[in-house]
């Protein structure tokens, strides 16, 4: 793989932003935000699953998850061409 332009590189290097320092700090603002997003979302999930309302106990969200697993192996087995 190449650029588009040889004068240009993939990566970014945040030390050779001299005159423009300040897109460092603003890039942080929607790092920390998708950070904070994915960690909540984590917690609130954790949190609705793990009521006493749903009766869920460790071997049947063990089975669940085994269920679940096994229907994901079998998509991918047959979504694998067959040699001849």
């Amino acid at each position: 793989m190449q650029t588009t332009r040889t004068d240009r590189d993939w990566v970014v290097n945040p030390a050779d932003l001299k005159d423009k320092w300040w897109l460092s700090i603003i890039a942080l603002i929607p790092a920390l935000l998708a950070t904070i997003l994915i960690f909540l979302d984590q917690q609130i999930t954790a949190v609705i699953v793990n009521r006493k309302e749903h009766k869920l106990q460790v071997k049947i969200k063990q089975k669940i998850f085994g269920q679940w697993m096994q229907e994901r192996i079998q998509d991918l087995v047959q979504a694998h061409p067959r040699r001849p």
